[in-house]
């Protein structure tokens, strides 16, 4: 197809089981006019057969001789793009019928935009669900890249112009976090938004769940180690590793553990203050709402605690969790108090 309006670049490795839908769902989009750059990555199954069974003249086969890994194919994928908007695809997930018409009919009527995602529905077969809602204000992915990504990649549609005028790509050194780490540099030179909308089914496969855990992990820490030197470049490596602490790790009931954690994220807010990197209240809002998450996500005996520790903390202002959130919390409380008293009793109860 000449000139289509948009590219849909989807990079295939080892995606037999699932390319095939993936393919369909692209195909029966509302939106036509689209070519379909499909790339295979060197898959060592069925995968390249399945996608030559398809006679679509919308579909543009690429195949690398081996497998380059997804940072090179995506690159190499941009340089091929024909289309004024590149959209994401991954080889196992499902984009709904009307994903195409919704991202582009917002872009083009919103020309500041030049990235845009969407809410996705997770799925796995235990048949397993969960929607993943992201935000639609571009100051507060800005302030959600702080310590996670702020877009589904696979159901982002970005405006190719902006590649190509910033020269920004995918950096394989980030692999398997690149899109996080590319986030982080474009979303600051772009605006972008999320519709509010799902337009995407995300397959949480065993394969996603388990390859690459400990990689991940470290590039993420790297990337967020990268977004905190920007409220600070003097931050030494004690305060850096108290940092990953913080944001990556599961707090236990130790007060003191509770105690240099708030510390630090209030520290956090008084230094964007200084420096003026993300807008106060928005900045302190997502701290405290991260706060609140990690009282809630706390099963030991001690909830109470930790919410008291929520309410004096000064950021709990900016964030006020919903009367459902709070009862929520309670009730893991009692469940947790029923539980232990149901124990201490069986423990001292004699047997006859």
């Amino acid at each position: 197809m000449s000139n289509p309006k948009v590219t849909v670049l989807m990079p295939v490795y080892n995606a037999e089981k699932y390319v095939g839908e993936a393919i369909d769902s692209i195909l029966n989009q509302t939106f036509k006019y689209f070519e379909f750059l499909i790339i295979n990555d060197g898959s060592t199954d069925s995968s390249l057969d399945i996608i030559k069974s398809y006679n679509d003249p919308r579909i543009k086969i690429v195949n690398n001789k081996i497998n380059l890994g997804l940072s090179h194919t995506l690159n190499k994928g941009i340089e091929l793009s024909q289309g004024e908007y590149i959209a994401r695809m991954d080889a196992d997930d499902i984009s709904l019928p009307i994903r195409l018409a919704k991202q582009i009919e917002f872009m083009d009527s919103h020309q500041q935009i030049c990235i845009c995602g969407s809410w996705i529905q997770t799925f796995d077969r235990s048949g397993n669900q969960d929607i993943w809602q992201y935000s639609q204000i571009h100051e507060e992915l800005l302030c959600s890249l702080f310590y996670n990504s702020c877009f589904a990649h696979p159901s982002v549609c970005i405006r190719k112009q902006v590649l190509l005028e910033t020269g920004l790509r995918y950096k394989q050194e980030f692999t398997p976090a690149e899109d996080y780490e590319l986030w982080t540099r474009l979303i600051e030179l772009t605006e972008g938004t999320n519709l509010p909308l799902v337009l995407l089914r995300y397959r949480n496969s065993e394969n996603q769940m388990t390859k690459d855990e400990n990689t991940m992990a470290s590039q993420v820490n790297i990337i967020r180690i990268k977004m905190l030197n920007r409220l600070n470049l003097g931050f030494n490596q004690e305060e850096k590793t108290l940092h990953i602490n913080v944001i990556a790790k599961n707090w236990d009931s130790s007060q003191d553990v509770w105690k240099v954690s708030v510390e630090w994220l209030e520290k956090l807010a008084q230094q964007n203050t200084a420096v003026a990197y993300y807008k106060d209240t928005l900045f302190n809002k997502y701290l405290a709402r991260f706060l609140w998450l990690r009282c809630t996500q706390y099963d030991g005996h001690n909830n109470l605690n930790t919410i008291d520790i929520y309410n004096k903390c000064s950021l709990s202002s900016y964030y006020q969790p919903s009367l459902f959130s709070k009862a929520k919390v309670f009730l893991k409380y009692l469940l947790n108090f029923s539980k232990k008293h149901k124990l201490s009793r069986a423990k001292f109860t004699p047997i006859i």
